[in-house]
């Protein structure tokens, strides 16, 4: 099976765009911010690019993480207990002192899945677990595809990416059928109409307001929104270079991630 269609792939091609134009919606964090991300206008002209250089870790910086994930991604190629140690050091990522033991049949079945999307290429009818940490291993699991053609490398899809994604596509010039279409992918519970997005109140007549949450939905309708989430980043990657925003033609799906972490942050 397909976690999502032709046409809902289309749909995120398009979103891409849009986000790619609309984004970002502020520069800089309020005064007494507990977090540690703060872009700043004047780092940079381009905000994509101050958005970068304000995702560190403990102050190591965006260069490091890329490193870091770099090496993880290596090491989720590898079999045994090496791309175990690998996916609980992922799973424990920003939560120091935090222990995790993924069991290798799910390590080794979230890199295949992922994988297999990366590759648009049918994935299997047992899906594997998925929640904000597993959405981590599978973008590393999948780092290394991109800028590569026809590959859609994984994303972090999680709240804080979902919340700026939402923020920027209701203020951006997004087909309203385009919308439409991801909704069908990502809406969430009405029951629960800001579960999942953060630190922001969204109006009652906004139109993005309904990003996928991980805690109330089913593992297939959270692969579909990983796979939703990730083809609309690398299309924006692909938008960003083609305008050569900040002078550059490199941009990766990782990056996007990276500075749309920062927006929602």
């Amino acid at each position: 099976m397909r976690m999502i269609t032709a046409i809902e792939a289309t749909a995120a091609d398009r979103l891409g765009v849009a986000l790619a134009d609309a984004m970002p919606i502020y520069a800089g964090l309020p005064e007494g911010h507990r977090g540690k991300w703060r872009p700043s206008p004047t780092r940079s002209r381009e905000p994509w690019v101050s958005h970068v250089e304000a995702y560190a870790w403990s102050g190591d910086g965006f260069a490091a993480v890329a490193s870091t994930f770099t090496r993880l991604s290596e090491q989720l190629g590898m079999a045994g207990e090496t791309r175990q140690r690998a996916a609980a050091e992922i799973y424990s990522w920003g939560f120091s002192g935090r222990i995790f033991a993924p069991t290798a049949a799910d390590v080794d079945q979230v890199v295949a899945f992922a994988n297999a999307l990366t590759h648009g290429g049918a994935v299997g009818a047992d899906v594997p677990v998925w929640n904000a940490y597993w959405t981590k291993v599978a973008c590393a699991a999948t780092y290394g595809a991109d800028l590569q053609p026809n590959l859609t490398p994984q994303a972090i899809w999680d709240s804080r990416v979902a919340t700026a994604v939402c923020w920027a596509l209701d203020r951006s010039s997004a087909d309203t059928q385009d919308l439409a279409i991801a909704q069908s992918v990502l809406k969430i519970p009405p029951a629960r109409p800001n579960t999942g997005l953060r630190r922001r109140t969204f109006r009652a007549d906004q139109r993005t307001a309904w990003m996928s949450c991980y805690a109330t939905t089913s593992p297939s309708r959270r692969w579909r929104s990983q796979a939703f989430g990730s083809q609309l980043l690398a299309a924006c990657a692909r938008r960003l270079n083609a305008v050569g925003a900040g002078g550059r033609s490199d941009w990766t799906s990782f990056e996007v991630g990276a500075a749309l972490f920062v927006e929602g942050y």
